[in-house]
């Protein structure tokens, strides 16, 4: 029997640990998609030899779609997580005010990449910040305040083994008041033959509380799984003070 593409997948990134102990599902992904820009071969979302046209064209409807369901006006502050070579976060980057965008991802192989294409002159009028995904960077991405935060097309390429960490990240990073958090996900109640996270709804409400689950906006249907974004919200300082407490009185 053929294997399917995640098992596929799933069999490379054994056969690299066992050559490289120590190294994650998420930084052995990111490297292929490091490698595979720097050869200049086509990808579907990374670098500027896109299979869906022109660099900032290809991007265009998905920053539209997210800018739509997130409703973000021009002077809030976004943080893109696993923002790659920028081809949706150039479009945030041109239409929010300066200072407005922080961008995080593995490395800052791919980010160093989608600044070239975004230019010098945006990249200085509108001053984004940009950090690799380690402990300090998300200590000040988490500081910076921001009322958005997204993470597109990443989620249904986190292994489930390190979904606790993507996910207590996102939490980390949308700790404001008020804050929305939306993402790409695969919705089903069984495993994926394509993504490597692929779960019912329930999993991402309780893997995200206590940010409260608001709408999930389909964007396509498969025979076992739906496809879309999920958006969740930070609730206001006083009813996040009633989670922690009954929280602290279940234990």
């Amino acid at each position: 029997m053929d294997e399917t593409p995640q098992e596929l997948r799933n069999r490379r990134f054994k056969e690299y640990q066992a050559r490289n102990p120590g190294t994650t599902y998420a930084q052995w992904l990111h490297g292929a998609a490091v490698n595979h820009v720097k050869q200049g071969l086509q990808h579907a979302t990374l670098g500027s030899n896109l299979n869906k046209g022109e660099w900032w064209e290809a991007g265009r409807p998905a920053f539209e779609r997210y800018r739509r369901v997130t409703g973000i006006q021009p002077d809030a502050k976004m943080v893109d997580y696993g923002c790659g070579s920028l081809r949706i976060g150039g479009h945030f980057i041109r239409y929010l005010a300066p200072e407005r965008y922080y961008g995080l991802d593995v490395t800052t192989a791919l980010i160093e990449s989608g600044k070239e294409l975004v230019g010098p002159e945006l990249l200085a009028e509108k001053r984004p910040r940009f950090g690799a995904i380690e402990p300090q960077a998300l200590k000040s991405a988490a500081a910076f305040g921001a009322d958005c935060v997204i993470s597109t097309a990443v989620c249904y390429h986190v292994h489930p083994d390190e979904a606790p960490v993507y996910f207590g990240n996102l939490r980390q990073l949308a700790a404001k008041a008020d804050a929305k958090l939306l993402f790409d996900a695969v919705i089903s109640d069984a495993p994926s033959a394509e993504s490597a996270l692929a779960m019912p709804v329930d999993y991402y409400v309780k893997a995200l509380a206590p940010l409260v689950f608001v709408d999930f906006h389909v964007s396509a249907k498969r025979p076992s799984e739906t496809i879309g974004v999920l958006e969740f919200r930070q609730p206001p300082r006083a009813a996040r003070m009633s989670w922690r407490t009954k929280k602290k009185t279940a234990k």
